[in-house]
């Protein structure tokens, strides 16, 4: 497995880990405050400041498993030339009676 793979596996597991504890927080925070509510909401949504952090962790993921296909695909020599061919096919006038 490639390093920016195995960042980018990293840095999610951290997004997600980072975005759970602070909705478990704030979630946590308001129950107590309604005791008598059935049904909880979270509130980090209305906190930019909370999920932005795994908003920008998951975006550095996404970079550094883009980079990671890059080194894939200049290694392999792969080219989409491989997959498409174009063929201009010349028709007489003749041969369409």
């Amino acid at each position: 497995m490639r390093g920016q793979y195995k960042v980018c596996l990293f840095l999610l597991l951290v997004s997600w880990t980072v975005f759970l504890v602070l909705a478990a927080i704030d979630t946590g925070s308001q129950a107590y405050k309604h005791e008598s509510s059935l049904i909880v909401y979270s509130g980090i949504w209305y906190h930019f400041e909370h999920w932005s952090i795994s908003l920008v962790l998951s975006f550095v993921a996404a970079v550094f498993d883009l980079f990671g296909l890059g080194a894939e695909f200049r290694e392999s020599g792969w080219k989409l030339s491989d997959l498409i061919t174009i063929e201009i096919v010349d028709y007489d006038e003749n041969d369409l009676e």
